[in-house]
């Protein structure tokens, strides 16, 4: 059934002669073209097509499409632009029709369209079981650049929103430029692209920049990812990642897991995984519940996928009080080959028992060790997701029971050796002090000898100049001359007093000069052998 209204104003100019012999620029066709209100049902189609309004203007060198509103099931588009080449596709075969549209859309439902539409309408009557998604082939012949933007798109059991960017339709492909969309809980930009040159096995490519995407909220969307990392399933937290992956789908719209070749760069952020099976089986093994969860806060990790299989480069992990690295493969037949170096306390593996019969045979030699913080274990997990194979080596546990020992025994020989080199420093400066005080003592006593000479001699000669005054009497010329030669006696006795005192300083000086010098290299040579 169609309903509508259609409207023609349009002025088709040519001989048929010109579109035989492919000669269309000598056909002219003019005016504009519009639908509206058009709904179309069929019992071939499981949905209806509304129609809104669809107007065409045509010109000699191409077709405007002014305007373009419908609605197909839940879908609605808009959209407007321009193709060209038109007659010669219409009329010619193999030829490419060319265009360039924005489109928009508030709700793209891509499922409406991914199932055939003959056992589509028989399901809708007969059962309601899903039909599985089928193959979308890309049209042949077309050359479009869709400028799009999309509010909401739903793709099997995925929703997106805010789609934008460039799509490119030419040779059965669909390009993909600088796509970006939240999904996920995250966002992504995306380039690449979908084709059907061969629409048994369609082709993928693609570049993709992931921010935020949820854990959970990916494995429960795509059971491809479970299927090859089954660990998603125990994995709680937000990545971002870096991927380029290229392979190609199957006839479900599924990827053919074993083409998948690629790789990139993944940046966790607070990954916790619980319960992973390999992890409870060895902590049953070492009888260390903490083991069985681990966490991946801000771990980098680089991977290449490889006709299927992932591998990984050392990253880093921690597992309760545990801390180590971890690296392997896993492929799609469940198999996986990791191995983990872990550095785990001592007292998490049941050790403190040996260090402390250890400690009771050292104590016999003055030493008191300690356990050592950690131990070093390596760890292969092989086997299958569902029925891992653990082994591990505790060579490094000897190894550090052994260093240890080791440490300890020269801790206590370094204290000792410490000890007597602090108590030889005391001892020279001691004996330093005791030079230094008595060389004080003999220049003190030296300056008091030297001082009291100098006075002897500066009382000295004033009883002579007093003895001159007295001879003199009471003549006044004689006086006189007692009283010069007096003063000549004292200046010359102080020249001598201060020369008797420098010269007992300078000697006092140099016992307290060569007692401290004598101290400095008592002390030194102790504080040598430290």
């Amino acid at each position: 059934m169609v309903l509508g209204v259609f409207t023609s104003d349009v002025s088709i100019k040519g001989k048929m002669s010109s579109i035989e012999k492919e000669q269309y620029q000598d056909f002219n066709a003019e005016g504009n073209m519009k639908l509206e209100n058009m709904l179309y049902k069929s019992d071939s189609l499981p949905y209806d097509v509304m129609l809104n309004v669809m107007s065409l203007n045509f010109s000699p060198q191409h077709v405007e499409l002014a305007a373009f509103d419908a609605k197909i099931g839940k879908t609605d588009l808009q959209a407007n632009g321009r193709i060209d080449n038109i007659l010669s596709y219409v009329f010619a075969d193999d030829q490419v029709l060319t265009g360039k549209f924005n489109v928009t859309s508030t709700l793209l439902d891509v499922n409406e369209f991914m199932s055939d539409t003959e056992s589509a309408a028989t399901t809708t009557s007969t059962t309601e079981t899903e039909e599985p998604l089928s193959v979308v082939e890309v049209p042949k012949n077309i050359d479009f650049t869709l400028t799009s933007a999309f509010t909401k798109i739903i793709y099997d059991n995925i929703q997106i929103d805010n789609t934008k960017g460039l799509l490119v339709v030419r040779d059965q492909k669909i390009d993909m430029q600088n796509l970006s969309m939240n999904l996920m809980g995250g966002s992504m930009v995306m380039d690449g692209y979908y084709e059907t040159t061969n629409p048994k096995i369609p082709g993928i490519k693609f570049d993709m920049n992931i921010k935020d995407f949820d854990v959970q909220t990916v494995g429960s969307t795509f059971t491809s990812v479970t299927e090859m990392a089954p660990i998603v399933k125990n994995t709680h937290g937000k990545f971002n990642t870096k991927l380029a992956v290229k392979g190609v789908l199957n006839d479900k719209m599924e990827p053919d897991l074993k083409t998948l070749n690629g790789g990139g760069f993944m940046q966790t952020q607070n990954i916790e995984v619980r319960e992973f099976k390999p992890m409870v089986k060895l902590a049953d093994l070492l009888k260390n519940d903490k083991l069985k969860n681990y966490s991946l806060n801000n771990t980098n990790i680089t991977y290449e996928i490889k006709e299927g299989r992932v591998y990984t480069q050392p990253f880093d992990i921690k597992l309760g009080n545990a801390v180590g690295t971890m690296s392997g493969s896993n492929g799609l037949d469940q198999t996986i080959d990791y191995k983990m170096a872990l550095k785990i306390p001592s007292k998490d593996l049941g050790m403190s028992d040996a260090y402390n019969k250890l400690n009771t045979q050292a104590s016999g030699l003055g030493l008191n060790l300690k356990a050592a913080e950690f131990v070093n274990i390596d760890v292969l997990i092989g086997g299958t997701f569902t029925d891992p194979k653990i082994s591990t080596s505790l060579k490094g546990a000897a190894g550090s029971i052994v260093n240890d020992v080791k440490e300890q025994v020269k801790e206590k020989i370094n204290e000792e050796i410490d000890k007597a080199k602090e108590q030889a420093i005391a001892k020279a400066k001691e004996e330093a002090a005791k030079l230094v005080a008595e060389a004080k003592n003999q220049s003190n006593k030296v300056r008091t000898e030297g001082k009291n000479a100098a006075n002897l001699v500066r009382t000295e000669a004033a009883k002579q100049a007093q003895k001159l005054l007295d001879e003199a009497g009471g003549n006044f010329i004689k006086k006189k001359l007692a009283e010069e030669a007096g003063k000549k006696l004292k200046s010359s006795a102080e020249t001598n007093a201060q020369k008797v005192e420098n010269e007992a300083n300078a000697k006092a000086d140099q016992i307290d000069a060569k007692a401290q010098e004598e101290a400095n290299k008592l002390i030194a040579k102790a504080e040598a052998q430290k």
